[in-house]
């Protein structure tokens, strides 16, 4: 555990930094545009979706499989398994890409005609649509070289990538604001701001020499490769159904209700997803120790970091939650077009009970999916992300946002209990 805290600390700093400069945002920006930070709340959860499937499961593989290659007399092979993965991005990335452009017409057609999806009420969605594709391409790039990072145990340097990211999304919005840049404008810096990220990884990465670039075939033995496409697999439908149970809110906010009521969403989503930093912390720092101890089968180092993270994330998060709720009134009462968020106090009470049933159960999803019994989970996982969507489409139209927060929070918790 003394890497894990080591290492939990530091990124720690560095997310609550950015969770403080996100705040302030929050409260002295976001609220001045609710409509434009609607429309990147959108851009950047629907691109998270699509992440998830777009790219065939391979997020999340690397962790998986590294600890084979860390003897050293296997250590050769794992030379050329960085290269492969970012070698299975670009083309899964291509693939997808000309699917999109060649059926995109068909694709909107048929989830209308099915009412799965209709953006008829939303036409301002159509518009901003296009750079979904390109966006979600740079987040999974930088999620493989987040990946590469965590393995090599250097996990603090993200939390400065993250900081970035929270710093330039007001910068541009405040540009908007006093009608410097478009909201068009806005939508590139967000591209640019993903593009500098994933350069400023690759980099990091290159100068540590936690990446290389050769490329050796000599680990494509049958059961690597069998067990591989496997887990990718598996943990392409987890992906969907786990990013269907937590970002498939803002799309249908968005389609439904329009980027404004997305944006009161996400003000509410933002105030009390600082619960969720200790958790973060965590998982990235724990998740290739557990991968790492359940390959070499130390079933009881995996009990130790559950048991901990568990209690203390608990402790943490509960204190979190009551603070946030006994300081909300003061907190609308000080931001411009508090007005506009009659509906916040509501959400945070249902999304912070959803928060807490997730940090009550600690890094279970990640012990899970790393174990040999990840096949099980899928499932649960599938049923879940399709719970909330229909869960969202029956709420939504009845309580507007307040519905969605209360689909969000009985997706976490069956989602949790079930893991």
């Amino acid at each position: 555990m003394g890497v894990i805290i080591q290492q939990s600390v530091k990124q720690t700093l560095f997310t609550f930094v950015g969770s403080a400069v996100g705040m302030i945002s929050t409260l002295f920006v976001y609220n001045r545009a609710i409509s434009v930070y609607g429309m990147a709340g959108y851009l950047m959860d629907t691109a998270m979706l699509l992440s998830s499937f777009l790219f065939w499961g391979i997020l999340g593989c690397y962790i998986r499989f590294f600890p084979r290659f860390q003897e050293p007399e296997k250590f050769m092979k794992a030379l050329g398994l960085q290269t492969f993965f970012m070698l299975m991005i670009a083309i899964a990335g291509i693939f997808s890409a000309l699917i999109i452009y060649f059926l995109s017409d068909s694709i909107g057609s048929f989830l209308k005609e099915k009412g799965i999806l209709d953006f008829s009420s939303s036409p301002e969605i159509i518009e901003y649509s296009f750079y979904i594709f390109p966006l979600a391409f740079l987040m999974a790039l930088s999620s493989m070289l987040t990946e590469f990072g965590m393995v090599a145990k250097r996990t603090a340097v993200q939390g400065i990538f993250d900081l970035y990211i929270k710093l330039s999304l007001p910068l541009y919005i405040l540009l908007y604001i006093f009608e410097i840049v478009s909201v068009k404008q806005v939508v590139w810096g967000i591209l640019l701001t993903y593009t500098f990220v994933v350069v400023s990884q690759i980099i990091f990465l290159w100068r540590i020499k936690a990446w290389d670039l050769k490329f050796n075939i000599t680990f494509f033995e049958k059961s690597f490769v069998y067990s591989f496409f496997t887990f990718a697999i598996f943990h392409l439908l987890g992906g969907i159904g786990s990013q269907m149970a937590l970002r498939m809110d803002s799309l249908l906010i968005s389609s439904m209700l329009g980027f404004e009521a997305n944006g009161q969403f996400k003000i509410a989503y933002n105030i009390i997803n600082v619960m969720q930093i200790p958790l973060g912390a965590i998982i990235s720092i724990s998740a290739p120790i557990i991968a790492d101890a359940l390959t070499h089968n130390r079933i009881a180092e995996v009990e130790n970091v559950y048991k901990k993270s568990a209690l203390n994330l608990f402790i943490v998060g509960l204190f979190i939650y009551l603070g946030t709720l006994l300081c909300f009134d003061d907190l609308l009462s000080i931001i411009k077009n508090g007005d506009k968020l009659i509906y916040a106090k509501t959400i945070v009470i249902l999304l912070g009970l959803g928060r807490l049933i997730d940090l009550v159960t600690g890094v279970n999803d990640t012990i899970i999916g790393f174990s040999k019994y990840f096949k099980y989970s899928i499932v649960f996982v599938l049923l879940l992300g399709l719970l909330n969507y229909f869960l969202n489409k029956i709420l939504i139209p009845r309580y507007d946002v307040i519905g969605c927060a209360l689909a969000t929070l009985l997706a976490l918790s069956i989602y949790n209990f079930s893991s």
